[in-house]
């Protein structure tokens, strides 16, 4: 199994080369040259700061939180915030929340946050788990299996799905 890796990093930056290049330091530590990267964009909650992701691509792994923590581990860095679970997790470091907390140096260069996400490849999301009976056909009086053809053909008749909306007519 795997998981699908994003990074984001907001950085003090001076445009988005400069934010571009703080991203390059956190893929080049993370040995990933990264799928896909979005546009940096200004981040306007921190004055002076720009947002930039990328697609780490999906690595091999069947515990999301353990995909996180690896990867956490090769940015020199401490004071990582860890949540989620075996499906989904993620890794949050804040600059001024490492600085109070460990005294820490500026790790990454230009980096004030970064968040480390993993979870299921698009498509691979695991199913839900539903109970359900089985209709036992052949336990069904004449009169019970007329009563269940009758109600599915009105449903369909009348242009209304499971939810009770309409029906998409193709």
């Amino acid at each position: 199994m795997s998981r699908r890796v994003n990074v984001t990093v907001i950085a003090r930056a001076d445009g988005p080369a400069a934010t571009a290049a703080v991203l390059d330091q956190v893929l080049s530590a993370l040995e990933a040259p990264g799928a896909g990267r979005g546009k940096p964009e200004r981040y306007d909650k921190f004055p002076g700061c720009w947002l930039n992701a990328a697609v780490v691509g999906e690595l091999p792994g069947d515990d999301a939180q353990d995909v996180v923590a690896r990867l956490a581990a090769r940015l020199p860095l401490t004071g990582w915030h860890f949540s989620g679970d075996e499906d989904a997790a993620d890794a949050v470091w804040d600059a001024d929340r490492a600085a109070t907390q460990a005294g820490e140096d500026d790790g990454v260069p230009g980096a004030r946050w970064i968040l480390i996400e993993a979870a299921h490849p698009p498509g691979d999301e695991p199913a839900q788990v539903e109970d359900l009976t089985p209709l036992a056909t052949g336990d069904l009086t004449e009169e019970e299996k007329a009563d269940i053809v009758a109600f599915l053909t009105e449903i369909a008749a009348d242009g209304t799905g499971a939810e009770g909306g309409p029906r998409p007519h193709g």
